[in-house]
């Protein structure tokens, strides 16, 4: 029997995963961070250093001025083919006095690269998990910008003992945030306050979501939202080893959404056996309604220092 329990959206119920604590899923906070997510795709352009991007309006999250910076990474020519969006926010509740890591989706041909690199890889011998395994493509895009978005990090007031972080992204964003959240809280000793991931694939494999289950969200709360019949959430496949974490809010596009228990629970994302492409970019939570896009993003073009740019 599934213990997936059907809740109205206006209504904040605790979800128990397994796993975790109980923290209660709050859909006004999963907007405004879905707006966060979406902020991401707007890129290193002029709106987001002064924070009057569309998505960063509609989020209603206030962030510090002169905090925001972005982190870049090179892969098959694309410069920004990695994309983290970081600031120091202000408010309003649960997100004042915190700093903000999101962390962009699939949007350039080099990440489809990243995201057909389905084979496991071994979680570095610093991450102290041994047997714990995420997808290569997954893993090596968020070790090649850990130290810069570290760095940046403190640079802006959001280190360790500091201020506590608020991750989010969506699709290869959501699987990167993961990572990131892993990394970041039980080696690194940032204080994660809250993560949510929109329309993720899986990360990595069932002894990968033991530990995350115990080390992060055991303590913290985390939410996989998902949302019908998008195929990425399925993917990689579990055949091939792979096991989602626990904390699934599952929303079906015409009812209220659902909290799922359990890591694949068969009544939520897990229940449709043939999907729909076009619901990967699907938002609930969004007033676009579209994780995807950013209305006035540009391409980068190089700046002298690699990997930030600061406007």
């Amino acid at each position: 029997r599934s213990a997936a329990a059907e809740v109205d959206g206006s209504q904040h119920r605790p979800l128990l995963a397994a796993g975790a604590g109980p923290f209660a899923y709050r859909e006004d906070v999963a907007q405004r961070m879905a707006s966060l997510a979406q902020a991401a795709y707007c890129g290193p352009m002029g709106r987001m250093a002064n924070w009057t991007c569309d998505p960063c309006a509609a989020s209603g999250v206030r962030a510090a001025p002169g905090t925001w910076r972005g982190v870049h990474r090179e892969e098959l020519g694309d410069y920004n083919s990695t994309f983290v969006s970081m600031a120091r926010l202000l408010g309003p509740e649960p997100f004042a006095d915190s700093c903000l890591v999101s962390i962009r989706g699939t949007e350039l041909l080099s990440n489809v690269r990243t995201d057909m690199e389905f084979w496991q890889a071994d979680l570095p011998a610093s991450w102290a998990c041994p047997g714990c395994t995420a997808m290569s493509g997954f893993l090596a895009d968020w070790v090649d910008v850990e130290g810069r978005v570290v760095e940046i990090l403190r640079e802006i007031g959001c280190g360790p003992g500091q201020r506590s972080l608020v991750i989010t992204g969506h699709s290869m964003g959501g699987a990167a945030s993961t990572l990131a959240a892993f990394s970041l809280k039980s080696r690194l000793g940032f204080d994660v306050r809250m993560v949510h991931t929109f329309s993720a694939p899986r990360v990595g494999n069932l002894a990968f979501a033991q530990a995350f289950e115990e080390r992060v969200s055991r303590t913290t709360p985390f939410f996989r939202v998902t949302f019908r019949r998008d195929p990425v959430v399925h993917l990689p496949l579990r055949a091939m080893l792979y096991e989602h974490c626990a904390g699934e809010v599952f929303y079906d596009g015409v009812g209220p959404f659902r909290l799922c228990l359990g890591r694949e629970d068969p009544l939520c994302a897990l229940q449709y056996y043939y999907w729909t492409p076009a619901d990967h970019c699907t938002s609930p939570l969004t007033p676009t309604h579209d994780y995807c896009q950013c209305q006035g993003w540009l391409p980068l073009t190089r700046p002298r220092a690699p990997q930030l740019l600061v406007t």
